[in-house]
Formats: structure tokens, C-alpha cells, sequence
């Protein structure tokens, strides 16, 4: 995302478990000092995996430190934040839309008042459909078989168990 951002000439600011530099984030912040970085967004995009670290995560103060015109977009996982802690957000104007591609319970209910809240844009659980990701996942999938056979260890996209994916 960041990358992308920085095509179209944005400042990007990012936060992670560690605050360590990643590629195209120009300031980046730990996952302690959330809330200092929420205030300068314009647009906050979540990609964070479902963990016991991340559940619930963002809260109230969150969304009262975005900017009104903020945009907050969620391609993640659902269960980061609680689904009224958003609508209230956004019926008090403490953010000006959301893009939700994930919920907390999917498929998102017929009666749910997302459905119904013009600042909100549900789309089907699909940001990471392209093109390219089958063929993606087939190279991953023939480089690490072809690891594992060799007894190797050279594997990509390793899941850390202890950090929850």
C-alpha cells in the first residue's frame, strides 16, 4: 500500500510491532504510539492479520484522534475493531468514511446498518484479488516444495506460530 501511496506522491506514515524502517514509509511508528500517529492520516488503511494482539484494537480514542475528514479503510481482518465502536464513529463525525472489505462476521448481515450508512463502502472480501495472485501462490507453493524436498530450509512466507501468522 505504501508503495502505491508513494507513487501518487503521498507521505506515508506506518506502524508496526517493532517501529524498524520499512521501504516507502517515510515516518514509522511503533504499535505503541498508535495513537500518535492516527492524527496526521488522511487515509488509514488496516492490512493487519487476525491476532490475540490485534483483536479489538482500534477503540473509540482511535477514531476521536482521526482527522473528520479521515478515511478509514479495512482489507485486513474484521475482528480488529467492534462494528458499534464504528458506526458511532461515524455517525458523530469523527471520521468522514469507511471502506470495509472485512467484518467481524462474514458475510455481512442483510439487516446490518452498514448496508444503510452512506458513508460507509462494503465491498465483498476481495482487495487481494488480482490477476497475479494465483500465479503468485503456485511460485510459493513450487519454491518451497522444492525446498522441503531438498530438506531445506530456505522457505518463503513461513508462518510464526508465536506470532500468530
Amino acid at each position: 500500500m505504501a508503495r502505491l501511496g508513494k507513487a501518487f506522491g503521498m507521505k506515508t506514515i506506518g506502524v508496526n510491532r517493532s517501529g524498524k524502517p520499512v521501504e516507502s514509509i517515510d515516518h514509522l511508528y511503533d504499535l505503541d504510539h498508535l495513537l500518535v500517529a492516527i492524527p496526521g492520516a488522511d487515509y488509514i488503511v488496516s492490512v493487519l492479520p487476525s491476532t490475540d494482539e490485534t483483536k479489538g484494537l482500534l477503540q473509540k480514542e482511535h477514531f476521536k484522534a482521526m482527522k473528520e475528514s479521515a478515511v478509514f479503510v479495512n482489507i485486513g481482518r474484521g475482528d480488529l475493531i467492534n462494528d458499534e465502536v464504528l458506526i458511532d464513529a461515524l455517525d458523530a463525525g469523527e471520521l468522514s468514511h469507511a471502506i470495509l472489505d472485512v467484518f467481524d462476521r462474514e458475510p455481512l448481515g442483510k439487516g446490518h446498518p452498514f448496508w444503510r450508512m452512506e458513508n460507509v463502502t462494503v465491498t465483498p472480501h476481495l482487495s487481494s484479488k488480482s490477476g497475479e495472485y494465483l500465479p503468485r501462490t503456485f511460485a510459493i507453493f513450487e519454491k518451497n516444495m522444492r525446498e522441503y524436498l531438498r530438506a531445506g530450509k530456505d522457505f518463503t512466507n513461513v508462518i510464526d506460530l508465536s506470532r500468530g501468522y
